[in-house]
């Protein structure tokens, strides 16, 4: 009696934690299918950056990937004392027009800023800022966006930063990144670009 008074509480039960499991299980299973989607992409993109030929294409490659996930998104070579804007998606145009060239972007590099701490560190930034240059510079040019959450991407070669993109939300709200990924590709378009400089430098040597 003590067994089918307690049937149907212990079938409830079970069945309660089988629809559980179950849950659990096929999340895994979509977890796996997307992480395997993250770097099947990963490696298509890795590829790509090794056929490229011009360093110019490596950052608009690198522009192109996080335009992706950022609303706006803004190239700038390294200069002496300055960061010139080069090219830029989102900005001055809607996302879909692709790069326009924006020459008129200037950060200045003379004094303290979130811009240089990354250009000299050649370590990538992700996270809110509230940093005086970024305002007066940039915002000032282009219009604060909603969150002030944004990336800076630097491009590398030899220890030294070459380009750096630039990425926000303009005006959505922040969503879950994997800045990681991006770093990756950023790093892979440096490789890629010392391989450029040190096949110039050799074919030079050889005449």
């Amino acid at each position: 009696k003590a067994g089918k008074a307690t049937f149907f509480q212990d079938t409830i039960s079970f069945l309660e934690t089988f629809n559980s499991y179950i849950k659990g299980f096929f999340h895994e299973q979509k977890d796996l299918v997307a992480a395997d989607n993250h770097l099947g992409k990963l490696k298509d993109r890795i590829l790509t950056l090794r056929d490229i030929k011009e360093p110019s294409a490596l950052s608009l490659a690198l522009l192109q990937y996080v335009s992706e996930i950022f609303e706006r998104s803004v190239t700038f070579i390294v200069r002496p004392a300055e960061l010139a804007g080069e090219k830029a998606i989102g900005v001055f145009a809607e996302r879909n027009t692709g790069p326009t060239s924006v020459t008129n972007l200037k950060i200045p590099l003379t004094k303290p800023s979130v811009f240089r701490d990354v250009t000299e560190k050649g370590r990538f930034f992700y996270g809110e800022s509230d940093d005086e240059v970024l305002k007066k510079h940039l915002f000032e040019l282009i219009g604060a966006p909603l969150r002030p959450t944004i990336i800076l991407l630097p491009m590398k070669s030899r220890g030294k930063t070459m380009a750096l993109i630039y990425g926000d939300f303009g005006g959505k709200e922040v969503t879950a990144i994997q800045s990681d990924l991006l770093e990756i590709l950023a790093n892979e378009a440096g490789l890629v670009l010392e391989n450029m400089l040190y096949r110039k430098q050799s074919s030079k040597a050889s005449k």
